[in-house]
């Protein structure tokens, strides 16, 4: 599946950093997150940071050091190191190796749902833009396809379609075969169907918005989003 440009991604982590900074700035730190169980605002801050400086520093090449203090100083030491390292370097982290493309795209991909984690902590908007929720979905649905996860083997041989409404290209086809599913983008008909705009739908697959949310519109059994949805949750 075709993603995004490669700077297009280091883009993206400093402009969703810029962005979650906006919504920080004034919040209590101590303001808890519900998507994010046990955690606060604060803790939140602390993990993304630590994230983007494990990821800057294995591209580099470089031993551990200190966390920048501030999440935009983070985000900017990430993009200037991979953008030097360029798409195909291979970087070790959390004991995987991975092209920088693939580091770059979680990397824009976990601060922008972490971004919705804030705005939904505080009562604030989130969109995301179209083309960038879609690829998340790609990406997320990509780290599970082809994996043994129990809780679908129940489902095999059933269908799951996710339609977005607000796009005309944006549709998956969800197919639950032992031991796990495979997907592909298509518009064809499923057991079970979801219909939502592009951001509800990512935010649906990342347990940040829940089935019933006003957003949704859920046609057929609900077996196979909700077997989907438990294999497939990241925090």
């Amino acid at each position: 599946m075709a993603s995004l440009p490669y700077d297009r991604y280091c883009h993206e982590v400093t402009a969703q950093a810029a962005l979650l900074d906006g919504l920080l700035a004034g919040a209590p730190p101590q303001t808890p997150v519900p998507t994010c169980p046990g955690w606060t605002l604060a803790e939140l801050s602390v993990h993304i940071r630590g994230n983007l400086a494990t990821l800057e520093q294995a591209v580099r090449g470089s031993a551990p050091g200190e966390v920048p203090p501030r999440l935009a100083d983070c985000a900017e030491r990430f993009a200037a190191a991979f953008r030097s390292a360029g798409a195909e370097a291979v970087a070790e982290a959390w004991g995987l190796k991975q092209p920088a493309r693939s580091w770059a795209r979680r990397a824009a991909h976990d601060l922008a749902v972490h971004r919705a984690d804030a705005a939904l902590a505080l009562g604030a908007p989130f969109e995301l833009a179209g083309d960038l929720a879609a690829d998340g979905l790609d990406e997320l649905l990509d780290m599970f396809a082809g994996q043994d996860l129990p809780g679908l083997r129940e489902l095999a041989g059933q269908t799951l379609h996710l339609h977005a409404t607000d796009a005309d290209d944006a549709e998956w086809l969800i197919t639950f075969t032992p031991p796990g599913f495979t997907w592909r983008r298509a518009h064809e008909k499923a057991a079970t169907a979801v219909r939502a705009p592009l951001t509800s739908l990512l935010l649906l697959c990342y347990r940040r918005r829940p089935p019933g949310h006003e957003s949704v519109q859920l046609l057929g059994a609900p077996a196979p989003l909700s077997g989907l949805l438990d294999s497939i949750a990241l925090t």
